[in-house]
């Protein structure tokens, strides 16, 4: 679907912009072969899978994983030379991941949730392909962002996040920062 949606509404003008910043890189935009930055690859080849609307759901969470999870593994199985089966071990991780956020919201109104649980998919995903556990990515998150994020304590350690954005850190700045951080 991906390679049919590159010629949707806005696609063209998305590619462009990617190409535009200049950054050449290991990471292949799928209509094109055009080879680019991990990030600018996974952005376009996102927005070209979703264009159609044609893409996987997850109907209990309302969330298209695969729109987010496997543009951004693409380009960094790409990056790392994964192989085959590291590539689709990193996509299941981070469809779960993002599922399982999805069905976690029990207050769905009808709207679809991949913009918002999406990322941390495409985190997991990511994470998994460049050998990440959970300690190594609050550490970066720590180091390169100042975003300090619990590990959890007891029978939950390593597997619950406590992150800060509560009270007066949860201003606009420190969330956007967050999310963006993420994001990377």
């Amino acid at each position: 679907m991906a390679l049919a949606g590159s010629d949707a509404p806005g696609c063209e003008g998305a590619r462009e912009t990617i190409l535009a910043e200049g950054a050449t890189g290991t990471s292949t935009l799928w209509a094109s072969g055009e080879r680019v930055s991990s990030r600018g690859a996974a952005f376009v080849n996102g927005l070209h899978a979703a264009a159609l609307d044609y893409d996987s759901v997850y109907e209990r969470g309302s969330v298209h994983p695969d729109i987010v999870t496997v543009p951004a593994a693409w380009a960094i199985a790409e990056q790392t030379h994964a192989d085959g089966k590291a590539f689709l071990a990193a996509v299941a991780l981070g469809n779960e991941v993002a599922c399982r956020f999805g069905a976690a919201n029990l207050h769905n109104k009808g709207w679809f949730y991949t913009s918002v649980f999406g990322v941390f998919g495409a985190a997991a995903a990511v994470g998994k392909l460049l050998g990440l556990d959970e300690a190594g990515v609050r550490k970066r998150l720590l180091t390169d962002y100042g975003i300090e994020v619990g590990g959890g304590l007891g029978p939950v350690t390593g597997r619950v996040w406590r992150i800060g954005c509560m009270g007066h850190t949860a201003r606009q700045r420190n969330v956007t920062l967050l999310l963006g951080a993420l994001d990377e």
